[in-house]
């Protein structure tokens, strides 16, 4: 009814009050140009119901629908001027030059009023600028990025966790034997933290309408892993409280049931949305999170002032200002809003827009892309670089994070490569693996430097990890897992001879613990084959992990209340990969027990043979004919002397 009746008004005013006032002032036939312009009326009015119900149009702004009433000043000024094609006029001003004079010009005084005097750059730049709001400027990263936790790095990809999400669509369980894949395909997944690990959260829409009226509600979604490449993706069909998820409310489902149409009726007519993001809870209950926005230069200068969450199972729509958002909604402000406004504040803010025109030397902009970086306190910020204004121009000034719930951005100074050179420099590190190509960039704060962290994939599949330093891309690692490419990487930085990439600066210790095994965890397999097995140590709050290797065999054995002494580089992590592990309790040696004890028989054996070997000299001694002129006393102490040495 709001739809019907606001296309209503807007036919009144654009269609029957022009023509009705040009029949007014005509003396041709004026009762078919009532009937005419009632006619058109009712025309237009249910063509506007249709346009606005079925985009789910909101009414705000200067003027409600603006251009939908232009349209019809225009088709107004049309249809008085065809029914004006005989007859005369009371004037020499004829009807239709007054309303075609009139819509014309109330057309230009809109378009140079709001797109030109309003909203353009020429205009208002500086306030464009300042939209963002204040951005600090910082040179350190542990300022704005903390310590990554390599538990918690993102391995997987959108490519590759799209591929896991259609596979896991066959697990949903529906009633009378459906196949899912029939009636449903994956949408656009939001990457979230949830219960304290990264997942990819892929809401399950609508195929079209005959699909919609075959089956009006979606029995759950499905989440991929964002940090174990190895892990299929899952049908999530209940909550945590065990309760089953029936979604009724996407923007794939129909009439009243699609999202943005069911809240414009609800009580958001007049309000911009933007952004409709599938969210979850804390208990896996499914959202959207739609972005509530104001502008503030003219019809520019976009700002949100809140966000307002739609349970997708019930309807029920709540409201919560941008300071005051739940702490499981991870978007408040939306991506192509920060976008926007940060290309104004990167051009204009040292100079307006005359001299970014004339010179444009002082001005910067984001580089191609936009990375989401999450630390491990589930915060999360969106990162682009920045970079001269030159196209050619491959190097960065700096970067920026920009909060995802409230848009506040941080600037740090920063020198380094662009984010396609960086990929081109992971590719380069498996040359020889053709077909090898990076996925995605995710940065993070490894070592107290800012490092891109690139899964590399074949044919939509896994293959490995590259790791590339964002100031220097010769300092860069790969590896088939994490591990071995933090490893890897730990060389490339202590080989390149910087300092202060400890997070709390200085050089990267090595440290040496001695304590007492508290827990061992299960061993976690790699695609290499070698086990990581996880534990602690009593009395410190690290978690370890060592690599089963012919160099470390002993962890295998390792049991809880082992002695044991670990060395690792002091890197501020929570996870601590162990650069070598000695288990005291277990002595390890290279020597194979056959063949020690084969050296053991043959050193007896060989005393034994010397033994016999000297007595039989004696013997021939004693009986030879040289032994005539030797003192017999004399000689039998000495052979005597020699029977005790050997005999020891």
């Amino acid at each position: 009814m709001p739809y019907f009746l606001q296309a209503l008004l807007v036919s009144v005013v654009s269609i029957m009050v022009p023509i009705a006032f040009g029949a007014v002032l005509k003396y041709h036939r004026p009762t078919i140009a009532w009937a005419g312009g009632f006619l058109a009326t009712v025309l237009y009015t249910l063509i506007v119901f249709w346009l606005f119900w079925s985009g789910a149009v909101g009414v705000y702004g200067p003027t409600p629908f603006a251009d939908a009433l232009i349209f019809g000043f225009a088709l107004s000024g049309v249809f008085i001027g065809l029914g004006s094609a005989k007859g005369g006029y009371r004037n020499e001003f004829s009807g239709r030059s007054v309303i075609g004079f009139g819509s014309g010009c109330a057309a230009m005084l809109w378009v140079l009023g709001v797109s030109v005097f309003g909203s353009s750059d020429m205009v208002h730049a500086e306030k464009k600028a300042r939209v963002i709001g204040t951005v600090a400027e910082v040179t350190e990263i542990a300022d704005v990025i903390q310590p990554a936790d390599p538990a918690h790095i993102c391995l997987v990809s959108e490519s590759i966790a799209r591929v896991k999400a259609n596979q896991a669509l066959s697990e949903f369980k529906m009633d009378g034997g459906v196949v899912a894949g029939s009636r449903f395909k994956i949408g656009d997944p939001t990457k979230q933290f949830v219960s304290g690990q990264l997942w990819w959260i892929f809401p399950v829409e609508f195929q079209g309408w005959l699909k919609w009226r075959q089956s009006k509600e979606v029995p759950g979604y499905i989440r991929v892993s964002a940090e174990d490449p190895y892990t299929e993706g899952q049908a999530v069909q209940q909550d945590s409280n065990g309760q089953p998820i029936v979604i009724r409310y996407l923007e794939s489902a129909c009439w009243e049931f699609r999202a943005d149409r069911y809240l414009r009726g609800h009580g958001y007519m007049s309000v911009i949305l933007k952004d409709f993001t599938f969210e979850v809870d804390d208990n896996w209950r499914p959202f959207y999170t739609v972005s509530v926005m104001k502008r503030t230069v003219g019809y520019a200068g976009e700002i949100t002032t809140g966000v307002v969450t739609l349970d997708l199972q019930t309807g029920d729509a709540n409201p919560y200002g941008i300071a005051n958002l739940p702490s499981w909604i991870d978007r408040g402000v939306p991506l192509d809003v920060i976008d926007k406004n940060l290309k104004r504040w990167a051009k204009y803010r040292l100079e307006g827009w005359w001299y970014c025109l004339l010179h444009n030397d002082k001005s910067m902009e984001p580089t191609e892309g936009w990375f989401l970086i999450t630390d491990p306190d589930g915060t999360s910020q969106w990162f682009t670089g920045l970079t001269s204004t030159n196209a050619g121009d491959e190097a960065l000034t700096g970067y920026t994070v920009s909060d995802t719930r409230t848009g506040l951005t941080t600037y740090v100074k920063a020198q380094g490569v662009t984010e396609s050179v960086s990929a081109q420099a992971a590719k380069s590190l498996w040359s020889n693996f053709d077909g090898y190509e990076p996925t995605e960039l995710v940065p993070y704060n490894l070592y107290g430097r800012l490092t891109y962290v690139i899964p590399m994939a074949y044919n939509g599949q896994f293959k490995g990890v590259s790791l590339v330093s964002l100031s220097n891309q010769e300092v860069a690692a790969k590896g088939a897992t994490l591990e071995e490419a933090l490893r890897e990487y730990r060389n490339a930085l202590a080989r390149s001879g910087s300092n202060a990439l400890a997070p709390s600066g200085g050089d990267l210790a090595q440290l040496t613990i001695t304590g007492v095994v508290g827990r061992v965890g299960q061993p976690i397999s790699q695609q290499t084959g070698q086990p990581v097995i996880p534990f602690t140590i009593d009395g410190v709050a690290k978690v370890f992990t060592a690599i089963y290797t012919y160099d470390n065999p002993a962890v295998l054995v390792m049991r809880s209340g082992d002695a044991v002494t670990v060395e690792y580089l002091q890197t501020g992590e929570r996870v601590i990969a162990c650069e070598s592990v000695i288990l005291s309790g277990i002595p390890i040696s290279d020597e194979n027990p056959v063949q020690a004890r084969a050296n053991e028989h043959r050193a007896i054996a060989d005393r034994e043979r010397g033994r016999i070997d000297t007595q039989q000299e004696r013997n021939q001694l004693l009986e030879s004919n040289r032994m005539n002129n030797v003192d017999p006393e004399a000689l039998k102490k000495f052979l005597d002397s020699q029977s005790d040495s050997t005999a020891h």
